[in-house]
């Protein structure tokens, strides 16, 4: 039933176990997507997470660029992950 449920139902958030993920928040296809889940009001990066280019550290938290668009941020540099 598992395979089924994720198939019509959607991904569970990783934070709550909801099936009340929005769609991702970027327009371009990258290899993960950040998906806001509006029961646990929690944002979350779903997919291969990406690593830092300048420590190589897996970019776990979150932070917000100059045009205010949240994108994967390093926990240990602070660097915003960019996509150039």
């Amino acid at each position: 039933m598992g395979f089924f449920s994720d198939l019509f139902l959607g991904d569970k958030c990783k934070f709550c176990g909801n099936r009340s993920l929005n769609d991702d928040l970027h327009h371009k296809t990258f290899s993960f997507q950040m998906r806001y889940c509006n029961s646990c009001k929690r944002l979350g990066i779903y997919g291969e997470i990406p690593r830092c280019y300048r420590c190589g550290t897996p970019q776990t938290s979150y932070g917000q660029n100059e045009y205010n668009v949240w994108l994967p941020k390093c926990p240990k540099c602070g660097y915003i992950w960019d996509d150039d």
